[in-house]
């Protein structure tokens, strides 16, 4: 195994693993415009993305585990191809009913190919040189949310929300030949026989693996204060302490800034000390900063510099527990990388919806209210902790 990632093989896998947050954060800018287009509402537009959150959560769980089986190559091509042809569909569709569909299947091929990126990244590297290789990965995927709504705005002004799909396909079939650089990373002789009952016994393998069920709560609960940051950060910021919305957007460029920090410290620190103190020291950094954001949202200390600061250092955790947690995963699972990619994702997805819809449930536009989601947070990494000693 190497001990040094391949700058060439961590780009192209990058690349492959933005194409589905790439595929949600392009088309944003062109929802309200696609209302009118196909004559129907906001709710219905809106399941165009929630039909594209939920197949990225749940197809790879069924895909995914073909990898194991019939190699990564394969399937990377498979699913790309499919990735190509159904962008370019939903860029015909004319209706919002046959986009709904058609993002659902868009999600499908864009989750497979984020989720055997990471197999694939597993395969080639182990230990704390996967958690150093994981932080280049999530670098490059730090940047999609932040470039692809300009990309997407650029092509409305010289076209209409079509050409947004008929880009997603374009940009998936470069990224498709770029991967024929990649090497297999799944010899003949490492391969697992696939079916449904032999993916259903893999993934109650993962559940039975103590040390997997320490990993996937610590990726549930950081999900959990990431997704509640993410969705909470609007209604505090505006509605409580009053900044303006361009006032908001430089508050969160700063804190979204913070998630290269984060990805820059592991990549120095987790050779020195290892991914699994990396995840200890990050777990109690947060229930630290739990107790300052409960200190600041009680007395109103720092105001909104406070929150900011705060809600800083949470972004860098975030990305610091996010790929030491994948490393330890997919280092305790290599033989079935895919299948443990797959279950990564769901976790992940799960506690994102949970936290941002306990930050919809309370209703507050408050800091409280992001304090005590926080504080669950930081309890359940807390207790995770004890699983992957």
């Amino acid at each position: 195994m190497p001990s040094t990632p391949s700058f060439k093989i961590i780009v192209i896998l990058a690349s492959i693993g933005s194409l589905g947050p790439f595929a949600v954060d392009t088309y944003l800018p062109a929802l309200p415009g696609m209302v009118e287009a196909l004559g129907t509402t906001t709710g219905m537009i809106q399941w165009t993305l929630a039909a594209y959150l939920i197949g990225l959560a749940i197809f790879p769980l069924f895909l995914a585990p073909l990898s194991d089986a019939m190699g990564r190559k394969p399937i990377l091509y498979w699913a790309l191809a499919a990735f190509v042809v159904i962008s370019a569909l939903c860029a015909f569709a004319p209706n919002v009913e046959a986009l709904i569909g058609l993002r659902l299947a868009q999600a499908a091929a864009g989750g497979t190919v984020m989720t055997v990126a990471r197999a694939v990244l597993a395969d080639l590297y182990r230990g704390d040189t996967l958690s150093r290789a994981m932080s280049y990965l999530m670098l490059v995927f730090t940047t999609a949310p932040i470039v692809a709504p300009l990309f997407g705005g650029v092509i409305l002004e010289f076209g209409g929300w079509r050409w947004v799909f008929g880009f997603l396909s374009l940009i998936a079939l470069v990224i498709m030949f770029a991967a024929l650089a990649l090497p297999e990373s799944v010899p003949e002789s490492a391969r697992r026989r696939f079916s449904i009952p032999e993916a259903a016994l893999g993934y109650i393998g993962i559940a039975k693996s103590r040390l997997a069920r320490g990993y996937l709560v610590l990726t549930f609960a950081s999900s959990l204060f990431f997704f509640a940051m993410l969705s909470g950060a609007p209604f505090i910021f505006i509605d409580y302490f009053g900044v303006s919305a361009l006032g908001f957007s430089y508050f969160f460029a700063g804190i979204s800034g913070a998630a290269l920090l984060g990805n820059f410290l592991n990549m120095r620190l987790v050779m020195r000390r290892g991914y699994s103190r990396m995840l200890r020291d990050c777990s109690y950094g947060v229930s630290i900063l739990a107790l300052v954001m409960a200190g600041v949202a009680a007395t109103g200390i720092g105001g909104v510099w406070g929150v900011f600061g705060v809600m800083i250092w949470l972004m860098a955790a975030y990305h610091i527990i996010a790929a030491n947690s994948t490393a330890g995963l997919m280092d305790q699972l290599g033989q079935q990388a895919g299948g443990a990619s797959a279950v990564l994702a769901l976790f992940r997805f799960i506690g994102g919806a949970i936290g941002s819809g306990l930050i919809g449930a309370f209703g507050d536009s408050h800091p409280w209210t992001f304090a005590v989601v926080l504080g669950i947070s930081a309890a359940a990494m807390l207790l995770s902790l004890r699983l992957v000693r």
